[in-house]
């Protein structure tokens, strides 16, 4: 900001493209993290496209609503983990067995 020396009585104006000071605010944010996913958010957890998560994945979703399919966070961990350590279960039974 411009420094102007006035005499009595004299006001001063900023200019139109000088900056003014920003004022200070604090922001509190809580995130509830969600541990149910509908198929497209289940599938982009996985960073996989729908398509292949509905091929590749094994773990089965449950219906808390009526006609509303979605998949346990916790479940999708468990995959993604036996999938990195090379013990990824081959059928749905064996997953079921685990839990």
């Amino acid at each position: 900001m411009s420094t102007v020396n006035l005499s009595a009585g004299q006001t001063c104006k900023p200019a139109r493209n000088e900056a003014k000071p920003m004022s200070t605010t604090n922001l509190n944010i809580s995130v509830i993290e969600k541990r149910m996913f509908k198929e497209t958010e289940a599938a982009s957890y996985a960073g996989l496209p729908v398509k292949h998560f509905k091929i590749a994945c094994p773990v089965q979703p449950i219906q808390l609503r009526q006609g509303v399919l979605l998949w346990d966070k916790r479940d999708l961990d468990l995959w993604i983990d036996d999938v990195k350590t090379g013990t990824q279960a081959t059928t749905h039974d064996a997953i079921l067995a685990r839990l």
